[in-house]
């Protein structure tokens, strides 16, 4: 799967971030100065280690690396411009939806290779800027990348963050957002265009086969009502290919067992197009929780309303106060909250 003659085809490598600090120190943040750049876990460096090598391996054509300019986008870029000896283009137009301020400013004197040629970003996005906000934004920075780096300039690199990755490849290839598949850390989507072609095709979607290991940072996805891989978890249990208290992050036994299954429903996902189960996204309600009784200590809890309606029956809940755990079946017919 090399990159071919670049005046032939080109691809764009889009990817999220890799595990979050923050996930695995609830600390972190009430000491950080910039709470919204949050650096990786070790498990994220791993991971960036493990793309930079199948890039690698997979591209002899990448000419250009851009990144989100957060900590955490440039960490997981950094493994793949060392190794190409590329610098890190800051893109500022592909960083985190909805954050509060804009990261602060990252240098070389960190030990990143950053371009100091003076690339510009094809825009600075809006600090606080809405949810529906997000996807014209992306749309907008995919038009601009898209004739920024024309077919026969070289392979691009793109580092950024779960949703903007999602809307990226979906104004990139021109798909509905429903096809990709759930952006888990650190996984890959290859899109590749010939001279002449409108828009991108998807040879890899959200894929995971790569990793080495997955941390506690969980896949996510701006468009499904309930992140879809909790129906392929689902799959995965039925067909007893893992336990019933299956649940991210896999050990070391399951992560072959899942990337298999991740890679055959959402390779099916995109060439079939949306599947019967595939959660609906509906008109909004008047209560999005309800409320239930903790079946062991007697605790008054809640549900998102949207995961008691979409999610697996084998989905486990556990209990705020005593941790136990029961499944969802077992909770009895919701009550609506006062």
């Amino acid at each position: 799967m090399g990159g071919g003659a670049d005046d032939v085809v080109q691809v764009f490598w889009v990817m999220r971030h890799g595990d979050r600090l923050d996930n695995h120190d609830s600390n972190w943040k009430k000491n950080a100065k910039f709470r919204d750049d949050t650096p990786l876990s070790p498990v994220g460096h791993v991971q960036s280690g493990d793309v930079a090598r199948f890039i690698a391996s997979h591209d002899s054509n990448v000419k250009h690396i851009l990144s989100s300019p957060f900590l955490r986008a440039i960490e997981t870029a950094s493994p793949l411009s060392k190794a190409l000896s590329l610098p890190i283009k800051l893109e500022k137009s592909v960083w985190e939806t909805g954050c509060r301020s804009p990261p602060p400013p990252h240098t070389e004197a960190e030990g990143f290779l950053l371009d100091t040629s003076g690339y510009e970003s094809a825009f600075e996005p809006t600090c606080g800027e809405r949810p529906a906000d997000f996807r014209p934004r992306l749309a907008r920075s995919a038009k601009i990348l898209a004739e920024k780096f024309p077919v026969g300039s070289g392979n691009v690199c793109i580092f950024s963050h779960a949703d903007p990755s999602a809307y990226l490849v979906t104004e990139f290839c021109g798909i509905d957002p429903t096809l990709t598949g759930p952006v888990s850390p650190c996984c890959i989507f290859r899109l590749e265009r010939r001279q002449g072609d409108e828009k991108f095709k998807v040879v890899l979607n959200a894929s995971i086969e790569h990793l080495s290991v997955l941390g506690k940072t969980e896949p996510c996805h701006p468009i499904h009502a309930f992140h879809d891989w909790c129906r392929l978890f689902e799959e995965m249990r039925v067909a007893k290919l893992v336990e019933q208290t299956f649940r991210w992050p896999p050990n070391k036994e399951e992560l072959p067992i899942l990337k298999k299954a991740w890679h055959a429903r959402y390779w099916r996902l995109l060439t079939q197009g949306k599947t019967a189960d595939f959660p609906v996204i509906g008109p909004p309600r008047k209560s999005k929780k309800v409320l239930f009784n903790c079946l062991k200590c007697g605790v008054v809890s809640y549900l998102r309303r949207s995961l008691f309606e979409t999610a697996p029956p084998s989905h486990v809940i556990y209990c705020w106060k005593c941790k136990g755990s029961f499944l969802l079946t077992a909770i009895p017919l919701p009550k609506q909250p006062s």
